[in-house]
């Protein structure tokens, strides 16, 4: 029996939108060199508000440097600290608009943690959070869904690296932070899943051992103790972790230059899955879906993607660069995934910015 040509054009059709389903997201349009400076641009944090307003923070020499973008304006560069570093973003989830920026800097003989809002398109005045006699470096910000913000940090005033903590209602009143009794390391993460806080901190017992991840958890007004969470006789480089659906938190590292990642789900932790063998530097999860994270690193010239799909998809060239690219940051609002990274240029070093969309609407791309 013959096929009639508006029988071969709905299988075509449904053939189509079949493909289209399961095409994976890339680069919504061409990456935007953001710094654009004379000197090394590095350690970008990135951050993107509901209403699609795009924050980028990074370091340079002289301090902490800041671009926004509305629609496809983008701001000029504001410097925003001198000797700044360890910059990182977050989004008030309560107020439209509100962002909070963390970092560390130089404060008389010692190193102080300060933060600052943005609010009605400007920063307000930054606040000397930590106020102690130790090095206090490395913050990290997280926010409860009633609007309580947490800040941790790491802290020498007891004479080794402890990390401490403090919370706010508005990011301008900070009480004084405690020391979290049995936590010791540095570069700590924290993350709000439903209403229970986690930590993560690396960990270093002795010049001999290998640099762990650790965690812990607060439940029954107490931090649970502490816990190995990566291999403990392989170096960890860096890590990232997000909260996803309900209690589900992603976690991803940079082991001895392997990228794995684990999850917690149901109060326990899934078996470890190893992403790539050859990472550089930092990682970085986000999560564009609840359920559905990325995990973003740099190999070279190249930053690789990896989407969780039900299994870990493999991992894919998402911009190549014809230099060598590193320091990777992503954030989402639900709908686009903005990227950051550094990548060398003729003089410096600069800080790019790329972005993609929904799962479903981008066909693969690739600078050449």
């Amino acid at each position: 029996m013959t096929t009639r040509w508006w029988q071969r054009a709905t299988i075509l059709l449904l053939v189509g939108i079949t493909v289209l389903a399961f095409v994976p997201p890339v680069l919504a349009q061409s990456p935007v060199n953001v710094s654009a400076s004379q000197a090394n641009s590095r350690s970008a944090a990135v951050a993107i508000t509901a209403q699609g307003t795009v924050h980028v923070v990074w370091e340079e020499p002289t301090g902490l440097y800041h671009r926004w973008r509305q629609g496809n304006t983008w701001s000029a560069v504001q410097q925003i600290s001198i000797g700044g570093e360890h910059p990182v973003l977050l989004v008030d989830r309560t107020q439209p608009e509100v962002v909070y920026l963390a970092w560390d800097e130089p404060f008389g003989n010692t190193r102080q943690v300060f933060v600052r809002r943005w609010r009605n398109g400007s920063w307000e005045l930054p606040r000397n959070v930590s106020q102690t006699d130790g090095y206090s470096a490395q913050p990290s910000l997280a926010q409860y869904p009633d609007g309580t913000l947490v800040l941790v940090w790491s802290d020498t005033t007891p004479g080794t690296p402890t990390l401490y903590r403090t919370t706010s209602t508005d990011g301008q009143t900070w009480p004084t932070a405690t020391p979290l009794q049995g936590l010791a390391g540095t570069n700590p993460r924290v993350v709000i899943a439903g209403s229970t806080e986690f930590l993560f901190w690396l960990y270093r017992p002795s010049f001999r051992e290998a640099r762990r991840l650790l965690w812990s958890r607060y439940t029954n007004n107490q931090w649970s103790l502490p816990e190995v969470l990566s291999n403990p006789t392989r170096a960890v480089e860096a890590f990232d972790a997000r909260a996803g659906a309900g209690d589900t938190i992603w976690v991803a590292w940079n082991e001895l230059g392997d990228v794995v990642v684990r999850r917690w789900m149901t109060n326990a932790w899934a078996d470890r899955e190893t992403l790539a063998l050859e990472a550089q530097g930092r990682v970085s999860v986000v999560l564009p879906a609840e359920s559905a994270p990325a995990v973003l690193w740099t190999t070279n010239s190249t930053v690789y993607r990896s989407l969780w799909q039900k299994t870990w998809a493999a991992p894919q060239s998402w911009w190549k660069a014809t230099t060598t690219t590193a320091d990777v940051a992503a954030a989402t609002d639900g709908q686009r995934v903005v990227v950051a990274w550094s990548q060398e240029g003729q003089t410096a070093w600069d800080v790019w910015l790329g972005e993609w969309g929904s799962y479903r609407t981008w066909i693969p791309w690739v600078r050449r």
